[in-house]
């Protein structure tokens, strides 16, 4: 890996963009705290594509990648 690109599979990226826009209950409530920079200043972003996986939220905390994945859209 280059930089601090995540590199991931582009056939994921409509996918993710319909996740988004699919969620369950607890996904809208853990998005709520999180956007917006709301949980102690860090970014997070929802469904994003990592490698070949698509996780429900990414956030950058010191420089490490951080996820909460919901296991049951995991196949």
């Amino acid at each position: 890996m280059t930089g601090n690109l995540i590199h991931y599979d582009s056939k994921l990226k409509p996918l993710s963009r319909a996740l988004r826009t699919d969620s369950v209950l607890a996904e809208v409530l853990v998005w709520q705290k999180l956007r917006a920079r709301q949980m102690m200043g860090f970014q997070f972003l929802r469904q994003r594509p990592i490698d070949k996986y698509i996780v429900d939220f990414d956030g950058v905390v010191n420089g490490i990648a951080n996820w909460i994945e919901d296991a049951k859209r995991v196949n």
